[in-house]
């Protein structure tokens, strides 16, 4: 039966199930960030509020460059544990 057939008393769950779904993954998220070494969680903190990577560099102490990888690295770190959250 197609959707736009269903009865009116059927509610659609799929939104607030995907709704949850991102809930859950936010929190995971925050976790993750949470786990990380504080320089870390400083500039990913950063970076997540669109704050420039020279800004960030100013505020953390490194150059620019660096803060470059390290976000690079974080974000790795931050992927392979979604993957692996996935896979349980």
């Amino acid at each position: 039966m197609p959707k736009s057939e269903l009865p009116y008393q059927i509610k659609d769950n799929s939104e607030k199930d995907n709704k949850i779904e991102q809930d859950q993954m936010t929190d995971f998220l925050y976790q993750c960030i949470s786990e990380l070494a504080e320089l870390e969680r400083i500039i990913i903190s950063l970076e997540l509020e669109d704050m420039k990577q020279a800004e960030i560099a100013e505020v953390v102490g490194i150059s620019p460059a660096n803060v470059r990888v390290k976000i690079h690295r974080i974000k790795e770190k931050l992927t392979e544990k979604f993957k692996n959250y996935a896979n349980r």
